[in-house]
């Protein structure tokens, strides 16, 4: 499992940003799309093996950085954590 956390330089979570992860970088599967819950999180049932993590343009709080995607590897029976930060422009 890969569990994502989003929140801003304030620690504040970003509750409803699409986070998306894929097996390569581009248009994600139906599986990989979540919205992050009111705690900034979005939790992602994975099969172990490498992932990327990234953001929707289209769907990205304007004032923000969007960060680069993150490469991840998830291994079998192994909750993965990743916690990004988003900066202000």
């Amino acid at each position: 499992m890969l569990e994502v956390t989003v929140k801003n330089s304030s620690n504040q979570p970003m509750v409803g940003i699409e986070i998306d992860v894929a097996v390569k970088p581009g248009p994600p599967e139906s599986w990989g799309i979540k919205e992050a819950n009111v705690n900034g999180v979005a939790d992602f049932e994975l099969d172990p093996g490498d992932y990327y993590v990234y953001f929707n343009t289209n769907r990205f709080p304007s004032g923000y950085k969007i960060q680069p995607e993150q490469k991840v590897s998830i291994q079998k029976g192994q909750t993965k954590n990743i916690k990004i930060i988003l900066e202000r422009n």
